[in-house]
């Protein structure tokens, strides 16, 4: 049995193999580890929360003027963080190895991104329209 030190990295690189060239991609490691590892989680929240945020908007006129622009800027953030992540995924893909479970998990990422379009458009069209009618009270 070895000793747990002594174990090849086999996730991202073997050991002492050099890092490859950041040249290429300025995020492709944070501290050393892989930026979608850190990036991919940002996604994960933000896409529930504006959809959530979205619906209550929706639904609840008076919650749309309340957040104000809030809603389509948490939109537009969601959208900027999937391309992000896509592509930071795009450059851990290539320092690992392949298996159905990552093809799966990168499909699903390359997916998203019209979905985070859509969220963004929709969130837009609430605030504007919220923006252009009165309050109840407004007479």
């Amino acid at each position: 049995m070895r000793a747990r030190s002594e174990e090849p990295e086999r996730f991202l690189w073997q050991a002492g193999a050099p890092n490859p060239p950041l040249e290429e991609h300025p995020m492709s490691l944070v501290n050393g580890l892989p930026a979608h590892i850190l990036l991919v989680h940002f996604v994960v929240v933000l896409v529930p929360l504006t959809a959530l945020a979205l619906v209550v908007c929706a639904v609840w006129p008076g919650a749309a003027r309340r957040m104000g622009v809030v809603l389509p800027v948490l939109a537009l953030v969601t959208l900027v963080s999937v391309p992000l992540t896509t592509q930071a995924g795009e450059w851990l893909e290539n320092h690992v190895t392949s298996s159905a479970l990552i093809r799966r998990h990168t499909a699903l990422g390359d997916g998203l991104l019209p979905w985070a379009l859509g969220l963004f458009v929709l969130a837009a069209a609430v605030w504007w329209t919220a923006r252009r009618t009165p309050a109840e009270g407004d007479g």
